[in-house]
């Protein structure tokens, strides 16, 4: 809004609730409404406007932006899966063979003449809380991982276990620990399962529990191979 040619914007953070985008919920895309050509600043082009409003976002840490427009962003995620003119995608099973390869892609790629907004796609890290079940343990007191797992992911994640009926409408119940036994590492170890003598078992006895940072998202194509992408790379105005 301090550039004269702005008119309003307007901000969206986030996911939609409807599951149309695929988007993570630390994402952010403002929409900028522009005032009409003939009332921008005497000699000012466009491309010199985006480049004004590049370097002044650029000031914000952490964040990594992309300036295109809503429609030409559908069509090219619709395309490729990622938003962006020209996309590098890397296959396999490795995430951090990977992602050193996209990193020396990127520093060739950022040399080309015109290449902007280049960056790796949805490259981030979330704090977790993992589980990694003692097969070894796991066997000693006759407990199938399937087993331990379902009990995890009832505590935690919670398990329709049936539906109630209102009028024409069935709504399903949910089954789930309370918040507070959720949020408290030393609780979550304290989840019980039963063994084959049906001696109940505590959780961190056959489990190691931990905090970490892991990533956010891994995506995938055709239901097979992990992906990672270095896109955001407009090439609009690379010279012919």
């Amino acid at each position: 809004l301090q550039f004269p040619e702005v008119i309003e914007t307007l901000s969206e953070q986030g996911r939609p609730e409807d599951g149309t985008d695929t988007g993570g919920v630390n994402m952010s895309e403002t929409f900028v409404h522009m005032a009409p050509r003939a009332t921008w600043r005497k000699g000012l082009t466009k491309d010199a406007l985006l480049e004004q409003m590049r370097a002044s976002v650029s000031q914000i840490p952490g964040v990594a932006y992309n300036f295109s427009g809503p429609i030409k962003d559908n069509v090219e995620e619709a395309v490729s899966g990622v938003r962006g003119q020209a996309v590098l995608k890397i296959y396999g099973s490795d995430l951090g063979a990977m992602k050193a390869t996209l990193e020396q892609a990127i520093t060739v790629l950022g040399k080309v003449p015109g290449v902007v907004d280049l960056d790796l796609y949805r490259d981030s890290s979330v704090p977790q809380l993992q589980l990694n079940l003692d097969r070894r343990e796991l066997a000693h007191n006759g407990i199938s991982v399937g087993a331990a797992e379902d009990v995890v992911q009832t505590a935690l994640g919670g398990t329709v276990a049936t539906r109630f009926w209102e009028g024409e409408r069935p709504v399903p119940i949910r089954l789930i620990f309370p918040l507070q036994e959720r949020e408290d590492e030393t609780r979550i170890g304290n989840i019980v399962l039963k063994s084959a003598s049906g001696a109940l078992v505590p959780l961190r006895e056959v489990s190691r529990i931990e905090k970490a940072v892991g990533r956010a998202a891994i995506s995938r194509e055709d239901r097979k191979s992990t992906r990672l992408n270095s896109s955001h790379t407009d090439i609009s105005r690379m010279p012919s």
